[in-house]
């Protein structure tokens, strides 16, 4: 039996909380849990990502529903390549001058591009794109459940997530038990944590090499020390 475990998470904005599904990939089973990322900002002793729960050992991939990185200079783009490919709503993002960003999602792409560039530059994962060393470590990325939904598990329309919540996670919940996926004691979940199992599915699938991925790949920026460009993840 597979016993190993990804995870998949649904951030939250600065100072918010963040919802995690940690999934097995052996049981097809998810645990559920959350956590205030800290990479950067105004909680910089908390740690870019959850910390591992004490019934299991390791994690092999991490999939983020958050942007990793900017967009790439010298284009006049203000929208990274994966964004259009995956229709996300961050249409427009800064090209410098993270920290005093107030336009749209300001506070989601902070906690974002921190987060990414913080587990890289410390040394917790390895970004997928990404060149790295022979040393192993986790594998993070960046998935968006919307483009999963449509393009992995054949959504032809989707419930509006603020309008519609329940029939949201009614929808995507029983989806998610008819392909064998359960989560002990839980009825039914709430929108942030159907999003985070649907995190954790990309995780998986990533972990077996079965995805789509769609962008550019990640350009380390060392003026501004962040991430620019990467890839969405979604299944195969």
């Amino acid at each position: 039996m597979d016993l190993a475990w990804v995870c998949g998470v649904d951030v939250g904005g600065i100072n918010s909380l963040s919802f995690v599904a940690w999934l097995d990939t052996g049981t097809r089973e998810f645990v559920l849990d959350h956590y205030v990322p800290g990479a950067g900002g105004s909680a910089p002793s908390l740690p870019p990502l959850p910390a591992i729960p004490a019934f299991h050992g390791g994690v092999d991939c991490y999939a983020f529903d958050c942007p990793q990185g900017l967009p790439k200079l010298g284009f006049g783009e203000k929208r990274r390549v994966c964004d259009r490919a995956a229709d996300t709503p961050t249409r427009i993002m800064p090209l410098h001058g993270l920290n005093s960003y107030s336009g749209p999602y300001a506070s989601l792409i902070q906690v974002g591009v921190r987060l990414f560039a913080t587990a890289v530059s410390s040394g917790q994962a390895q970004l997928y794109g990404y060149p790295s060393s022979n040393v192993a470590r986790p594998t993070i990325c960046e998935t968006y459940p919307r483009k999963i939904l449509k393009d992995s598990f054949g959504f032809s329309s989707i419930p509006s997530k603020r309008n519609k919540p329940y029939a949201y996670v009614n929808d995507v919940w029983k989806k998610l038990q008819g392909l064998g996926y359960a989560c002990r004691g839980v009825l039914r979940p709430t929108v942030d944590q159907v999003d985070a199992m649907l995190c954790a599915v990309a995780a998986e699938h990533l972990r077996k090499g079965q995805i789509r991925a769609l962008g550019d790949p990640p350009i380390w920026d060392p003026q501004e020390n962040l991430f620019r460009e990467g890839y969405i993840v979604v299944p195969r």
